[in-house]
């Protein structure tokens, strides 16, 4: 069979282009380093680097939220442990108070107890990269305001913003210490409302509270049945003698009927119910947000963090002292339990802080391993890639030469 010239001059120049193109093709993966430049190159092999690449990316998102919020997380320590080591000064104050050789002057240790305070005060108020320790999640003024007199504290009623991070797609970890656990008595209910209840049955709970002068007064939380799934919430605060100091209600905690949850209070989302009397000093909050309905007998359970907030009860012994009078054994013990309980939150602080480091260390592996599978998945092999080239230009060279061969002259050729 005759094959025609022409086409053998076709095929001949149609394989002259494709060495062209093979040695840019070579060229461009040595330049960028890169086996797949764009789609075409290698679809398969770039759906697998792009997933590969955003794994990487939300490796290092992940590893940059543990890193600012470690840092974040140790400045809030080093605050805590400021406050435990003042709240122990006082402790040492009031050992030196049952010390028989003390005179009735109690001016000096009221002096100290004011300085304590004062620079608890200012450790509560710490910042981190323009936002306060113990905020919340509300960083637009200083938690905790000392009044110019020095005989109140005024203190922000929403410093119970939690601050979660991702710590992978579905894992999300808090990594703060609010306000609201760290300084304030929070009374948290859980449990269950019975929903086979009539409407207009009350079910409650009471608890013991005090306030900064170490007097004992029973709260009494009761939730009224108003329609299916539908509650009000009152409290009633009263005294030794049955005298109601303090009392208001929260109409429409609606919960959800499938689940039980609490899903709204009053048309809006669950809030904490903040308590704050000038007379007699209390301060508390009142935190049911953990409540339940279900088709049981009811079970509401107490726990109340601290019995008294810390900033009132230390004014309240700094007055007492000034007068010559000694703090007394509740008071004491109100002290003696913030600084446990600051001990306490000291070590949720460090354990949190542990998890994050571990997490930060698997983060760190995780994108070891991802670059290495990446590498391997679009880095070239510069060593091949030249060898490769120079093949390509050997077989270009010799295509020049076998060109004057087999394509036509032109009187171009003989000039």
């Amino acid at each position: 069979m005759r094959v025609p010239d022409g086409f053998l001059q076709f095929s001949f120049l149609r394989n002259l282009n494709m060495a062209r193109d093979r040695i840019a093709f070579i060229q461009e993966r040595i330049t960028t380093q890169n086996k797949v430049n764009k789609p075409s190159d290698s679809p398969l092999a770039n759906a697998r680097i792009m997933r590969l690449k955003n794994q990487i990316r939300n490796n290092e998102s992940f590893a940059n939220n543990i890193e600012n919020s470690v840092s974040a997380l140790e400045s809030s320590i080093v605050a805590m442990e400021g406050i435990q080591s003042e709240t122990q000064k006082i402790l040492v104050e009031f050992t030196k108070l049952n010390n028989a050789t003390v005179d009735e002057d109690l001016d000096v240790f009221a002096s100290n107890v004011d300085a304590a305070l004062k620079s608890i005060i200012d450790l509560a108020n710490s910042e981190y990269n323009n936002m306060y320790n113990f905020a919340g999640t509300n960083h637009t003024g200083k938690p905790f305001n000392l009044s110019a007199d020095g005989k109140s504290v005024t203190i922000k009623s929403d410093l119970g913003g939690v601050q979660k991070i991702r710590l992978s797609n579905n894992v999300f970890q808090k990594v703060n210490i609010t306000g609201k656990e760290l300084f304030l008595p929070v009374l948290e209910q859980s449990g269950n409302l019975d929903s086979s209840a009539a409407v207009g049955s009350v079910q409650q709970s009471s608890e013991k509270i005090y306030d900064a002068d170490g007097n004992e007064y029973t709260v009494t939380v009761s939730y009224t049945k108003t329609a299916d799934n539908t509650y009000d919430l009152s409290y009633e605060i009263v005294d030794s003698a049955s005298n109601v100091v303090d009392s208001s209600t929260v109409n429409d905690l609606v919960f959800d009927s499938s689940s039980g949850e609490l899903v709204s209070v009053n048309g809006g989302d669950p809030e904490d119910l903040t308590v704050q009397l000038d007379e007699p000093k209390i301060n508390l909050v009142i935190d049911f947000d953990n409540m339940m309905e279900k088709a049981q007998d009811t079970e509401i359970v107490n726990s109340l963090s601290q019995k008294a907030d810390i900033f009132n009860t230390l004014l309240s012994i700094k007055e007492k002292l000034r007068n010559g009078e000694r703090p007394n054994e509740m008071q004491t013990q109100i002290v003696e339990e913030f600084n446990n309980h600051v001990l306490d939150k000291l070590s949720e602080a460090g354990n949190i802080t542990n998890r994050l480091n571990d997490t930060l260390d698997l983060l760190q592996n995780q994108k070891f391993e991802l670059l290495k599978l990446l590498s391997t998945e679009n880095d070239v092999d510069m060593a091949q890639e030249l060898i490769d080239l120079e093949s390509a230009q050997f077989s270009l060279d010799s295509s020049y030469k076998i060109s004057s061969m087999i394509l036509p002259k032109s009187l171009l050729d003989y000039l």
